[in-house]
């Protein structure tokens, strides 16, 4: 009977070391399946470095509570019908913002760039850059002053820009503020805004808030956003920027690839690189 018991013991422990190794090889090929399956994932999923900006190095995050400035509250000094002054404040934010960079920074540039000095050799120029953040500013002050245009007090429905100018809208714009204002320029704006937004898809959560004056709920754009410093990021520019020539030649270019080639330019920011240029301050 114990011979029996015995034996009986030996099988009930072979059979559970089996299965402890069964459930251990099922085991590795889980862990197995899980990493082929990461790896597998890690090549589909495509994850560009960050595209290299002169800038790069000084950009800080803050916190931003956005101002609504609706329904005639919290207006800023920026709004409203042009003004000397308020043309002025937008003129600040944009003005002296197009800078120079050494020949070892343009190199890595997603696409190539002019030199400001063409009359020298390729590694002792600068080369021009704007950050779009600038454009995009200059275009939404081109935008207020053409949609201000025609909304000014001494133009009536018989004495207006169509009249005066025989129908000739753009004549009329470029008459009262150059050739900044045309159309044409604002239809040109209002696509790089366009693509601006959609570029940087701000997920900030616009809340649904009860007022008491309406007695219903309604959005509520004035809250607090995660933004860049643009602060810092305009003083660091304005003490880099450079005159542009009056008379563009062709002269030195570097960067990845040109603007018209952008399959090559998307192939060329995907390639890793090493990039050590300090902190850039």
């Amino acid at each position: 009977m114990a011979d029996s018991l015995h034996y009986r013991s030996s099988l009930d422990s072979n059979e559970l070391e089996s299965e402890k190794e069964e459930l251990l090889l099922h085991s590795v090929k889980i862990v197995s399946l899980a990493a082929n399956v990461v790896q597998l994932l890690g090549k589909r999923t495509l994850h560009p470095p960050r595209l290299f900006s002169p800038a790069n190095a000084i950009l800080e995050d803050e916190l931003v509570q956005f101002g609504s400035s609706v329904k005639g509250t919290g207006f800023s000094e920026f709004q409203g019908p042009p003004s000397e002054e308020n043309n002025r404040l937008w003129r600040s934010l944009y003005d002296n913002s197009i800078i120079g960079i050494p020949a070892s920074e343009a190199r890595l540039l997603p696409n190539k760039t002019a030199s400001a000095t063409p009359w020298l050799d390729a590694e002792s120029s600068k080369y021009i850059v704007l950050f779009n953040v600038f454009h995009d500013l200059h275009c939404l002050h081109r935008l207020r002053q053409t949609i201000y245009y025609f909304h000014e007090p001494q133009f009536n429905s018989t004495h207006n820009p169509y009249s005066l100018y025989e129908g000739n809208v753009t004549a009329a714009l470029h008459d009262r503020g150059g050739k900044m204002i045309d159309l044409k320029h604002s239809d040109h704006c209002i696509e790089m805004l366009r693509q601006a937004a959609m570029c940087h898809s701000d997920v900030t959560p616009v809340v649904y808030q009860y007022s008491e004056k309406t007695g219903r709920s309604t959005g509520r754009t004035g809250v607090l956003h995660q933004c860049k410093n643009f602060s810092k990021l305009q003083h660091w520019t304005k003490q880099r920027t450079v005159d542009v020539p009056d008379v563009w030649g062709r002269g030195p270019e570097l960067g990845l690839c040109g603007v018209d080639d952008p399959e090559t330019c998307i192939e060329s920011s995907l390639r890793p690189r090493s990039i050590d240029l300090g902190s850039g301050v």
